[in-house]
């Protein structure tokens, strides 16, 4: 987030790419993330390289544009949480836990404790409200109604590169290298300079990374050096 905030507010900063292989993780911060995207200043394209699942999509979803690789996939809508059971373990290891609570449901969802019906349909209701708020995001976002994501957009599986788009889950399909030639082609829209900045950053900041890279191999080097003398 605060890479993509950086973007937004420099000057040389025309347009934005972000590049998404991730297969999601926690609900948190997502729908915030994504609103942002949604409503920046500048035009931003997402691509799917290869990976954009759940809370991914959710942020790739956002992006005014959405590209997948030819071999990527996109998808996974829905949310999940986990009870872990460890009483029989326990009970197995002649362990006996006793959690004293100032509210009654203070430990409800202890993994020391079988779940409670009443506890699982409180996380039932949680999952079901993040659910919810990620349909209204991605149909708003992909400008179609909530029931067609429910029905046409996987319904919790991924979807390959060239399905997607048929489905209206994203725009089309290219590679990396063919987005970022498009997007340094293109002229600029918002700011200035040109898109042209653009990739001229990205091998500036491939050639730090590079850079930065040697120099930690030439530090575990010397390291090692000097324990073989005994430095």
């Amino acid at each position: 987030a605060s890479q993509f905030t950086a973007a937004l507010a420099a000057p040389s900063v025309s347009q934005i790419l972000l590049v998404i292989d991730s297969p999601g993780g926690s609900v948190y911060g997502v729908e915030e993330l994504a609103s942002r995207i949604a409503r920046a200043s500048k035009p931003v394209t997402a691509i799917a390289d290869p990976l954009s699942a759940s809370a991914a999509y959710w942020i790739g979803a956002a992006a005014r544009k959405l590209v997948v690789t030819p071999s990527g996939q996109v998808g996974s809508i829905g949310v999940l949480a986990a009870h872990i059971d460890v009483s029989k373990a326990d009970e197995k290891a002649g362990l006996k836990t006793t959690i004293v609570t100032s509210t009654p449901y203070k430990a409800e969802f202890a993994p020391e404790f079988p779940l409670s019906d009443e506890a699982r349909a409180e996380m039932q209701d949680k999952v079901n409200s993040y659910h919810r708020a990620f349909v209204t995001a991605v149909a708003k976002a992909r400008r179609v109604p909530e029931g067609r994501v429910e029905a046409d957009f996987g319904r919790g599986r991924m979807v390959l590169a060239r399905d997607a788009v048929s489905r209206g889950m994203a725009d089309r399909v290219a590679t990396l290298s063919e987005v970022l030639a498009e997007m340094t082609r293109k002229p600029a829209t918002v700011g200035r300079p040109s898109a042209d900045a653009i990739a001229a950053r990205l091998r500036v900041l491939e050639l730090d990374a590079i850079a930065d890279r040697e120099a930690r191999i030439k530090a575990i080097r010397d390291r090692a050096a000097e324990v073989q003398r005994g430095e």
